[in-house]
C-alpha cells in the first residue's frame, strides 16, 4: 500500500463506527472497517459494490435521506427542489418529477465553472482597478486653498486700512506742523500786543504834548489776529458689509459630485445648481418675429399684458390670442395692472410722465418734471412706488406715493451714500415682498438693493454664480416671500430668499420679462422668440 494510501486510511474513519477504514461501497457510497461491511452486505434492498478503499469510486458524496434512514439520495425531485432516495421514489414523491441527482450535480458544476471562470477574469480584476475617485489630501488641498484666500483678502483690508491710516496721519503731520507755526506765532503776538498795552499807558502817564501827537494806533494790525490755518477735518465713513459681496470675494464652496449618468457624463458647476420645474404650458406672443418681446405681466385673471419695441400694449389669453390692443406715447418699460383692470404704466427715456389706461383712455397720471419713472409698483397698503432718474441722470431714487401726494422718497443709505447707481438711464425696476421690503433690480449697479418699507438699506445683493455680468432686469416676488431676478446677460432667473441668501438657479429663457400668476406660477417670456412658458417650480407641501 503506497504513502497516499496510507495517509488516507489514516485520516478517514468508518462511516458506522469509529474504525479505521478498510472498504467502500461504491453503490452507497459509504466508508466501512471489516465488521461494519459484512453488516452493510447483509442489507438486501438495493444491490452493493464493495472494494477495497484505495480503489473505490470517488463519486460524488451522497447526502443521507431525511425521510429514509442510511439511505443516500441518489434521485433529485425537481418538483419539491431537493434531493431523494430510491425508496422515495416509489411512496411520497411517487407522482413527482425527478431525475438522477448526478445530472443536477454536472449542470450546478457547470454553473460553478462558469462562475469561477468570470469571477477570476472579470469581476476580480474590475474589483482590483477601482480606485476611491478621491484622496482625503483633497480635502486638506482645499482647505489650504480657503485659508491661503482668506490670508490675501485679510491682507488686502490691511493693506487698504494702512494706507487709510497712512493718509491721515500725513495730514495730522502736516496739522501738527502749521498749528506749531501758528502758536508760535500767536505767542510773538501776544508779546507784541503786551509792549503795546504799555507803550500806550506809558504815553497817558507822561502828559507829553509831543507824544501824543506822534501816536498811531496799531489796533487795525492787530485787530484780524494771525491767518487762520486752514485744514479740513478728515471724516471716515464706513462701508455696508455685504455678506453676499464678501462671500463672492472669498469665494464658493460647491461639491462636484464624482457619479457618472447613464451616459457617463458628470453634471457641470451650473448644472448642480439648477432647480427642476415644470412647464405647464407654452404659447406664442405677437412678438418674436420683426418685434423683441420686453415685459409681461399677468393680471389677476389669467391674462397677461405684454409689451415690446414698438409703442402698443397687448392683453393676450393664455393661447396667444390678442383680447386688446393699446396705443401709447413711446415704448413702454413698466406695467403695473390693477384690480379694475386699469394700467398704469411708464414709458422709455426721457419721458417724464406717469400714464393710466382706464374708461377714457390714455391719461397722465403724474407728472415728475425732471425725472424720468423707470419701475411701478403697488404696496400692499395701495400705495404707487416710483423708481425714477434724474434727467440729468445724476441721481436715481424711489418714490412712494399716495393718490398724487409725494409720502416718501427713497435715496440715500443710513451714511449719506447713494442706494442706487447714477449717470445711468437703463432701468431700475422694482416690487414689494410680502413682508413689505422694497427690492430694486439696478441694472446698471450690477446688484438688486433691497431696503425695508421705512427706506433703509437690508441688503444687496449682486450675484452668486454668473458667467457673464449680473444685470439685473425684471424682478418679482412669490407668495413665499422669496425674490425672482432675472438676470439678463446670463438670461437665468436668480432665486433668493428674503434676506437676500441665494437659494437655486431657474434655467429658462427669460430675457423677455418675468411675471407671478394668481396661481403662483412663473410667466417667463423669451425676447427672441417671443414665447411665453408658464413655470410650475413652487413644491407642493
Amino acid at each position: 500500500m503506497n504513502m497516499d494510501t496510507d495517509q488516507t486510511k489514516g485520516d478517514t474513519s468508518c462511516n458506522i463506527c469509529s474504525k479505521p477504514i478498510e472498504h467502500h461501497c461504491n453503490v452507497c457510497q459509504v466508508s466501512l472497517c471489516w465488521s461494519c461491511m459484512t453488516t452493510h452486505m447483509t442489507e438486501k434492498t438495493k444491490r452493493h459494490q464493495i472494494v477495497q478503499f484505495n480503489y473505490r469510486d470517488k463519486g460524488p458524496e451522497l447526502p443521507e435521506c431525511s425521510s429514509h434512514e442510511r439511505k443516500h439520495c441518489e434521485m433529485y425531485c425537481n418538483d419539491c427542489d431537493k434531493p431523494i432516495c430510491v425508496f422515495c421514489v416509489t411512496t411520497e414523491h411517487k407522482k413527482h418529477d425527478f431525475t438522477h441527482i448526478e445530472d443536477n450535480l454536472k449542470k450546478i458544476k457547470q454553473q460553478i465553472i462558469t462562475d469561477t471562470q468570470e469571477l477570476e477574469d472579470t469581476i476580480i480584476p474590475y474589483h482590483q482597478n477601482l480606485h476611491p475617485d478621491l484622496c482625503p489630501t483633497a480635502f486638506d488641498d482645499v482647505i489650504s486653498a480657503i485659508q491661503e484666500q482668506e490670508d490675501a483678502v485679510c491682507k488686502a483690508v490691511r493693506d487698504i486700512g494702512s494706507r487709510l491710516k497712512d493718509k491721515v496721519l500725513t495730514q495730522k503731520k502736516e496739522y501738527v506742523e502749521k498749528n506749531e507755526e501758528f502758536q508760535s506765532l500767536l505767542a510773538r503776538n501776544k508779546t507784541e500786543l503786551q509792549t503795546v498795552v504799555q507803550s500806550n499807558k506809558d504815553i497817558l502817564e507822561s502828559n507829553s504834548a509831543s507824544r501824543i501827537l506822534s501816536y498811531r494806533s496799531k489796533n487795525d494790525e492787530y485787530r484780524d489776529g494771525p491767518k487762520r490755518i486752514k485744514s479740513s477735518r478728515p471724516h471716515f465713513t464706513p462701508g455696508q458689509l455685504e455678506h453676499n459681496q464678501l462671500q463672492e470675494i472669498i469665494g464658493l464652496l460647491r461639491t462636484k459630485r464624482n457619479v457618472t449618468s447613464e451616459h457617463n457624463r458628470k453634471p457641470n458647476l451650473l448644472q448642480l445648481q439648477m432647480s427642476s420645474v415644470s412647464i405647464v404650458s407654452i404659447f406664442q406672443s405677437v412678438f418674436g418675429q420683426k418685434q423683441k418681446l420686453w415685459r409681461v405681466v399677468c393680471d389677476e385673471t389669467e391674462n397677461i399684458w405684454t409689451c415690446g419695441e414698438d409703442n402698443l400694449l397687448y392683453l393676450i389669453d393664455r393661447t396667444g390670442s390678442v383680447l386688446k390692443t393699446i396705443y401709447v406715447p413711446g415704448t413702454v418699460i413698466s406695467m403695473l395692472p390693477n384690480v379694475n383692470q386699469e394700467l398704469t404704466f411708464s414709458v422709455w427715456w426721457k419721458n417724464t410722465n406717469v400714464y393710466t389706461y382706464g374708461r377714457r383712455g390714455v391719461t397722465r397720471f403724474l407728472e415728475l418734471s425732471d425725472w424720468c419713472p423707470s419701475g411701478l409698483c403697488h404696496t400692499i397698503n395701495n400705495d404707487l412706488l416710483v423708481s425714477m432718474r434724474s434727467v440729468d441722470e445724476t441721481q436715481s431714487r424711489v418714490v412712494k406715493y399716495s393718490g398724487i401726494k409725494e409720502t416718501m422718497v427713497i435715496q440715500k443709505d443710513s451714511h449719506g451714500e447713494t442706494l442706487f447707481s447714477v449717470n445711468a438711464h437703463n432701468v431700475l425696476l422694482l416690487t414689494e415682498n410680502g413682508n413689505k421690503d422694497i427690492c430694486v433690480a439696478d441694472y446698471d449697479g450690477e446688484s438688486v438693493v433691497v431696503v425695508n418699507e421705512s427706506g433703509e438699506l437690508r441688503f444687496r445683493y449682486q450675484k452668486y454664480f454668473s458667467k457673464e455680468p449680473f444685470r439685473p432686469h425684471n424682478i418679482a416676488t412669490d407668495v413665499e416671500q422669496q425674490i425672482l431676478i432675472q438676470d439678463y446677460t446670463n438670461n437665468i432667473v436668480h432665486v433668493i430668499d428674503s434676506d437676500g441668501n441665494f437659494l437655486r438657479y431657474i434655467e429658462v429663457p427669460c430675457n423677455g420679462g418675468i411675471s407671478i400668476d394668481a396661481d403662483h406660477n412663473l410667466a417667463v417670456g423669451d425676447q427672441d422668440t417671443g414665447e411665453i412658458r408658464i413655470i410650475k417650480y413652487l413644491t407642493e407641501t
